[in-house]
């Protein structure tokens, strides 16, 4: 079974209206649903958490938008 996960990405949890908007709305429409949102510093977090060795290359990225 696929997981029910949705997954957003946002430099920080401080979101525009709109997308706080749409956010809840995802919530709203899915119950039961794990959406989770993750920031420049949760994404940063989780590589190295699970992915140590890749740590280095992942912050050495030249564009914000390939972390992403």
């Amino acid at each position: 079974m696929i997981p029910k996960i949705v997954h957003f990405t946002w430099k920080t949890e401080d979101l525009p209206k709109v997308m706080g908007r749409y956010l809840a709305r995802w919530k709203e429409l899915h119950p039961g649903w794990d959406i989770r949102l993750w920031t420049d510093a949760s994404m940063r977090e989780f590589v190295a958490r699970e992915y140590p060795g890749l740590l280095a290359i992942y912050d050495d990225y030249p564009r914000n938008i390939q972390r992403a």
